[in-house]
């Protein structure tokens, strides 16, 4: 699926549809092979919208987007990884250097750019993985951007059941649940 969209990519109108269709496929499937049950408490956003969550680590991003058609954006450390870092990229990850505050501006664009395309993005504010007992820091500089172009800003959290049916962890209150 990834080769076809890298033979798409010269034919900019479609590749918009076939990434998101690629990237879908590619994380139902994983989430289908890994045995995860995914299930959804409120409704799935239609984009645009400008996504938060909390973040329990890399298995949230092929689950959410089993669920919600959206961008992600993403520490620019991801683009750097060999082979996964290309493959991230061309799924229209948006990529911030969260040393650099200075870009900050940067990524704003790309995210206003995605959603007046008319897609979702999604942003982890913490910042970096938690246990999800607690909420970290909140990083609030990519809200701005949304705010301002009348954009809605939808609340999620990310909830984990363990095997033996406890809840772990426990989530955090907000308007709507993955």
């Amino acid at each position: 699926l990834y080769g076809l969209l890298l033979l798409l990519k010269p034919l900019k109108g479609s590749v918009i549809g076939w990434r998101q269709e690629i990237f879908r496929s590619w994380a139902r499937s994983f989430v289908r092979i890994s045995g995860f049950k995914v299930s959804t408490v409120g409704e799935i956003p239609k984009a645009p919208f400008f996504l938060v969550s909390n973040h329990l680590g890399y298995i949230d991003i092929p689950i959410v987007r089993s669920q919600v058609e959206t961008l992600f954006v993403s520490k620019n450390e991801v683009a750097a990884w060999p082979i996964a870092g290309r493959i991230v990229g061309d799924m229209g990850t948006i990529f911030i250097d969260r040393r650099n505050h200075r870009d900050i501006p940067r990524a704003g664009e790309k995210i206003l750019s995605a959603l007046s395309r008319g897609e979702g993005v999604m942003v982890f504010p913490e910042g970096t993985s938690g246990s999800g007992t607690d909420l970290l820091p909140i990083n609030s500089s990519f809200f701005e951007f949304p705010a301002v172009n009348g954009i809605p800003v939808i609340v999620m959290a990310l909830v984990c059941w363990m095997v033996s049916g406890n809840v772990m962890p426990a989530p955090p209150r907000a308007s709507s649940m993955l």
